[in-house]
């Protein structure tokens, strides 16, 4: 969990008071959607990190899938765990264009 803790303070360094916009949280889903299984697990690893913070599961709208896997809604996070997932999508989707040139 140190890996992930210095992520989080690493990407809470943006202003995380100011919402994210329609278009940020299509971008995440889009950029979820390209992403391997370590870098989503990676976000799931953000969001565990930030409950355990906020010490209040219920705000993060956990969903259990038919098929075990586990889901959250973006509208269900607070401002400033969307504005963390924004900013590491954003590194990953350069990471991934880097990776291709």
């Amino acid at each position: 969990m140190t890996d992930t803790k210095q992520l989080y303070e690493s990407l809470n360094t943006d202003d995380t008071t100011k919402d994210i916009t329609t278009k940020h949280k299509t971008y995440i889903i889009d950029s979820v959607k390209k992403m391997g299984v370590n870098e989503m697990q990676i976000i799931y690893n953000l969001i565990q990190y930030r409950a355990d913070i906020v010490s209040d599961n219920a705000c993060f709208g956990v969903v259990i899938t038919s098929d075990g896997d586990m889901s959250w809604d973006l509208n269900n996070l607070d401002t400033q765990l969307r504005r963390i997932i924004l900013l590491f999508s954003q590194l990953e989707m350069k990471r991934l264009v880097e990776i291709r040139n």
